[in-house]
């Protein structure tokens, strides 16, 4: 089931309540994507109050959470930066998972002023990317 609240582990559970505007919240994308497909079996949680953004939880090694973390404080600086300037932008996480040993964000950098605060998100995201580098993992990602 995608977009579940349970698809969360308990140990990166800590992480998305520090950050729900980044996990838990719902994003409009996935509103939208629960609202498409809420009535077809096993698609979606079955109550709105279910529902996160992260699509399947966190698909890397724990040994990431640091990292990770760090993300999310950049991704939540650039959110409140923005609103004390009286504009909107912001992140929300679908999948953080592992690539080629490497950890990769997907997710939505929305709000009308997004193109204001764009290269500062993907700074973060280049931060993220280069510090999972240098993590010497010990064991294969799932």
């Amino acid at each position: 089931m995608q977009f579940h609240k349970d698809n969360i582990d308990e140990e990166w559970k800590d992480l998305t309540e520090e950050f729900p505007e980044i996990f838990l919240n719902p994003s409009p994308e996935v509103i939208k994507l629960y609202n498409e497909f809420k009535d077809k079996p096993s698609s979606m949680p079955e109550n709105l109050e279910d529902l996160c953004n992260l699509r399947f939880g966190f698909e890397c090694p724990i040994e990431w959470k640091g990292i990770i973390r760090d993300f999310c404080l950049r991704v939540d600086a650039i959110r409140k930066e923005a609103e004390a300037n009286g504009d909107e932008a912001y992140y929300c996480s679908y999948i953080l998972k592992s690539k080629f040993g490497t950890c990769r964000d997907q997710g939505t950098f929305f709000g009308k002023d997004k193109e204001k605060y764009s290269s500062l998100y993907y700074k973060a995201s280049q931060a993220l990317f280069d510090a999972s580098m240098k993590i010497k993992l010990d064991k294969p990602c799932k």
